[in-house]
């Protein structure tokens, strides 16, 4: 069996305040391998289709190592063995929920400072021994994170489940790489502000400000490799198209739609070309290769642009799947991922 590598480099496209990720080298088994792409049967699901520009919010879950810094030739933090991408719990038995909580804990303390992190699976205890400054204020060298914000798209709503998806990717840390650890946080209505057009080695994005509270469609429960998900229950449904979801055996090469509210009308159907389709994709989201071939929204965004994460695409009238990756060097071409998928993960969650 034969595998070939794309001579693309791809962006997962969430258009970020602070956090972005690449991929390069994808690799796929052909066509012709038999198709086994999730074990959700959609034959009989209807989904409202999105396509709305959103706001995106999230809280972490502890807060987040994302790096380390030398005071007066020491750096407290590393020598207390914490590393890069360290999700920190506790500090001397107080529960973080932010950094404020952090920096409460540890100020003023005589002494070590005890810290329980995870690092992958595992719990790890450990004590810091910090540095006083010629202010007399604690310092351990730690840079932390507690929260993450973008802007992505809505893929749909699940009236079944009451629950809203978008961008068709997880959401990674822009300084560890790793998938961001929710706590909560909440999908939001989103004025678009500006928009970018990509070029050939730099993608364009939008750039968007947060609505007030009461246009929140949703408050996040999950943060995967599929994308995100999020509770619905009492908040803003999307006025959506419903439509009925496509087997991946049912997508083929050939003509398709994408939704997006990125021209200010409302949400509109553009033209794109789905080029291959990958049924048993070994990265993540890369399930369908697309084209943009609509001169409107070409001529607009000059491609996929970050932010466009999320975008249903339509084929037959069927909900097939969602836009997730731009092409750094061409971004008029991308990736997608099967909304069959994304079904399969929120079976699993």
């Amino acid at each position: 069996m034969k595998f070939k590598a794309l001579k693309f480099k791809a962006f997962s496209i969430l258009s970020v305040f602070v956090f972005f990720y690449v991929f390069s080298n994808f690799y796929f088994i052909p066509m012709d391998t038999a198709i086994n792409a999730g074990a959700v049967s959609v034959s009989d699901k209807r989904l409202v289709v999105g396509g709305e520009t959103v706001g995106i919010k999230l809280y972490s879950e502890g807060i987040v190592c994302i790096g380390l810094q030398n005071i007066d030739g020491r750096c407290p933090a590393r020598e207390a063995g914490l590393r890069q991408g360290d999700v920190i719990y506790s500090a001397n038995g107080v529960l973080l929920n932010d950094s404020e909580d952090f920096a409460k804990a540890i100020e003023g303390v005589n002494g070590s400072i005890s810290i329980v992190y995870m690092r992958g699976k595992d719990t790890i205890s450990t004590k810091i021994q910090p540095i006083r400054d010629s202010e007399g204020k604690t310092r351990i060298g730690l840079w932390v994170r507690d929260s993450v914000a973008g802007v992505g798209t809505i893929t749909f709503y699940d009236k079944e489940s009451d629950r809203v998806v978008s961008l068709g990717h997880a959401v990674t840390d822009s300084d560890t790489g790793q998938i961001f650890k929710v706590r909560n946080g909440y999908i939001t209505d989103c004025q678009i502000v500006s928009i970018k057009k990509g070029q050939s080695g730099n993608p364009g994005e939008i750039q968007g400000r947060f609505l007030p509270d009461e246009h929140i469609y949703g408050y996040l429960t999950k943060n995967t490799s599929s994308g995100l998900f999020a509770n619905s229950s009492g908040c803003t449904k999307i006025d959506g198209q419903e439509y009925p979801v496509a087997e991946p055996a049912e997508i083929k090469e050939g003509p398709a739609k994408i939704l997006t509210d990125l021209a200010g009308n409302g949400v509109e159907e553009y033209d794109i070309v789905i080029r291959r389709v990958y049924y048993k994709s070994c990265i993540a989201g890369s399930d369908l290769l697309i084209e943009l071939t609509d001169k409107r929204l070409l001529d607009l965004t000059g491609g996929i642009i970050q932010g466009m994460s999320g975008c249903p695409i339509i084929q037959d009238g069927k909900l097939v799947g969602a836009v997730t990756h731009v092409f750094v060097n061409d971004p008029k071409r991308g990736y997608g991922i099967f909304i069959s998928s994304i079904l399969n993960e929120i079976g699993n969650n």
